[in-house]
């Protein structure tokens, strides 16, 4: 494949990191609007993990098939990718935007505090390599 068509499918997949930030805001307004109006607010956000995995696994799914890799590793390496997007933005809108300390990002990731925040970040990591399938001759990613 050549230099372009590579470049071209990473901006593919770099780009569709945006949506997965559009099916977080779903999956928020889904928690605020329903059960987390009758639970508890860090119940909420800890339940919450589990209709964000399953809208970006339906995200995530759907570009894999839509635009396949050529190999899993080219597809984990896209969800680190993700991952380092995803922990950079949420940094970035705890510490910058809501002048939080930094602790509180932290914070996030104590799993052995009940925090399932990682399991999401995990999530994201792998879901691409759950969902490539390597006898596609015709990829788009590598």
């Amino acid at each position: 494949m050549t230099g372009y068509l590579k470049r071209n499918a990473m901006t593919r997949y770099i780009l569709l990191w945006f949506a997965l930030l559009a099916g977080a805001i779903v999956n928020a307004g889904i928690r605020d609007f329903t059960y987390g109006k009758l639970l508890p607010g860090n119940l909420s956000h800890q339940l919450s993990v589990f209709p964000g995995m399953a809208i970006f696994g339906l995200i995530i799914w759907r570009a894999c098939r839509r635009w396949p890799l050529a190999s899993k590793g080219r597809a984990l390496g896209i969800g680190l990718l993700w991952v380092a997007m995803t922990e950079v933005f949420e940094i970035s809108m705890i510490v910058f935007l809501q002048k939080k300390p930094v602790e509180v990002f932290i914070d996030m990731h104590r799993i052995w505090q009940g925090e399932l925040w990682v399991l999401l970040l995990l999530w994201i990591a792998i879901a691409p390599v759950l969902f490539t399938r390597t006898d596609t001759t015709a990829a788009a990613g590598d």
